[in-house]
């Protein structure tokens, strides 16, 4: 928790409040309107690992009717949210909430923050009580089975995550964890290589990783890797260094 409150934005947030287009976060927005979801109604809004409010700027725009929580560890990036009139719910996701959020939130939003606890279908029985009973809560992640371009050792995988997700894994942890996808997506213009899920309370079920999937899982690494060893592909990683230099 100490690394998140105090050194996480130093390695990964090296242009806090530097003025963005947010290109990477209005698609939670668009996303949800495009599965018709009637978002004018919405009144109570948690964003879990906010950052520095990216996420949120366009809900704002957007639905300006609405009242904004994050839970953040960063002390900058709470400072950050304050200004913004975002109201700060805790630093850690997993601590005792106040009994009156229980049930509160229409909408609640993970970006790219389920892969880096340790424990993902705890965090999501700790977040499910929070969202009203028709509440669905947005998240997205990398998905393990597309990398695109990007090198597995070089870019893909990250020390801050404990976990990478393919569709098939996100399935079993959601039933685990006693939550309904009520849709999901591998990827789409906005961002080909994340997965997607829109999720409700649901029931508990028991599920088991079925030996297909790892060798759909182990397969891709394969042929990610193999590629990357080839000659083309370590022709094309030295060229793309050396324009780089240019």
């Amino acid at each position: 928790m100490n690394f998140y409150e105090n050194e996480y934005d130093s390695y990964y947030r090296p242009d806090m409040n530097v003025a963005t287009e947010n290109s990477l976060y209005l698609p939670v927005y668009e996303r949800l309107k495009a599965q018709d979801f009637q978002l004018e109604n919405t009144r109570n809004i948690l964003d879990i690992g906010s950052g520095e409010g990216n996420n949120l700027k366009y809900l704002m725009e957007k639905l300006p009717q609405a009242e904004y929580y994050a839970i953040e560890p960063s002390k900058a990036c709470q400072r950050t949210l304050k200004a913004m009139n975002v109201k700060i719910l805790g630093g850690d996701v997993g601590q005792d909430f106040d009994p009156k959020f229980e049930g509160y939130f229409d909408l609640i939003i993970m970006r790219h923050v389920l892969e880096h606890f340790f424990h993902p279908i705890e965090i999501l029985k700790k977040v499910k009580p929070l969202l009203k009973d028709k509440g669905i809560l947005y998240i997205a992640v990398p998905n393990s089975l597309n990398f695109g371009k990007h090198k597995l050792l070089d870019h893909c995988f990250r020390m801050v995550h404990n976990y990478y997700f393919n569709i098939h894994t996100l399935k079993n942890v959601f039933r685990k964890a006693g939550v309904q996808a009520i849709w999901m997506a591998e990827g789409d213009p906005y961002n080909h290589m994340e997965l997607l899920a829109i999720v409700r309370k649901g029931e508990y079920e028991a599920a088991e990783i079925d030996k297909e999937f790892y060798e759909i899982q182990k397969k891709s690494f394969d042929r990610k890797l193999k590629q990357e060893k080839s000659l083309s592909g370590r022709l094309k990683s030295w060229w793309k260094n050396n324009l780089s230099k240019n």
